[in-house]
Formats: C-alpha cells, sequence, structure tokens
C-alpha cells in the first residue's frame, strides 16, 4: 500500500491518486489519439482522390477535342480503339460514332477532371430544375 500524504489534508493514498490520474490520462489520450486517426483516414482519402483526378487530366489531355472546356461543365469521354474522344454530347443524344462512353467528367478550377456519377448529375438537374421555377 502507499504512504499516507501529509502535506494534504485528509486520508488520501498517493498511489491511488496517481492510478486516478493515470485513468483520466489514458482516456483523454485515447480520445486524442482516435480523433487523429480520423483525421489520417481523411488525409488518406484526400490524397487518393487528388491522385485520381490527376490521373484523368492526364488520361483527357491525350483526347480529342476541339474546344476549351468549362470548369464543371459535363462532358463525355469517349473510347474507341483506344482512341479517346471528349465531347458535349451524352451518349443518350446519339448514336456515337466514338466508341462507348467510358465516363462523364467535369473539369475542376484547378484544371483537374473528376468523373461525375449519375447521382451527382441528377441532383444537378434537378437543382437547375428548381432555379428555373423561382
Amino acid at each position: 500500500m502507499g504512504e499516507k500524504n501529509i502535506v494534504w489534508k485528509g486520508d488520501f493514498e498517493i498511489d491511488l491518486v496517481k492510478q486516478d490520474s493515470l485513468t483520466v490520462m489514458r482516456h483523454h489520450a485515447d480520445q486524442q489519439i482516435k480523433k487523429l486517426q480520423e483525421h489520417a483516414v481523411l488525409l488518406v482519402d484526400q490524397v487518393k482522390e487528388i491522385i485520381e483526378r490527376v490521373r484523368l487530366a492526364e488520361l483527357i489531355a491525350t483526347a480529342e477535342y476541339g474546344f476549351k472546356p468549362i470548369p464543371l461543365k459535363e462532358y463525355y469521354l469517349y473510347e474507341k480503339d483506344d482512341k479517346l474522344v471528349l465531347t458535349l454530347i451524352s451518349p443518350d443524344e446519339w448514336d456515337s460514332p466514338y466508341g462507348e462512353c467510358i465516363a462523364t467528367v467535369r473539369q475542376l478550377g484547378d484544371s483537374t477532371w473528376e468523373q461525375i456519377t449519375s447521382e451527382v448529375t441528377e441532383t444537378q438537374q434537378q437543382q437547375s430544375k428548381y432555379s428555373e421555377n423561382k
């Protein structure tokens, strides 16, 4: 057993005080470590997203297109016989002579490109309809 602390008034066992202090310290340290681990996962996800946007930008740079892309506008990337073509025309609007549409994309402000999922496209269409009705 620990010795009594004669400086403090009361009957405190210093070993119990130390143990309680360590328990509280471990609890707070565990909380901080958990938060930092969550931040690390978020940072890794952001790195992966940037790498994918750069990869897509480099791929689109090899595609043929005859216009200056407007940031955030939808474009369609087609592939046929190892040849890529970027167009404004969706696969629903025509029977493409360019082959299979492999991605719906948009250029971001930093000149990288991101692939647009159908969920994002539907949300944008709903928002533009809402704006038109105002």
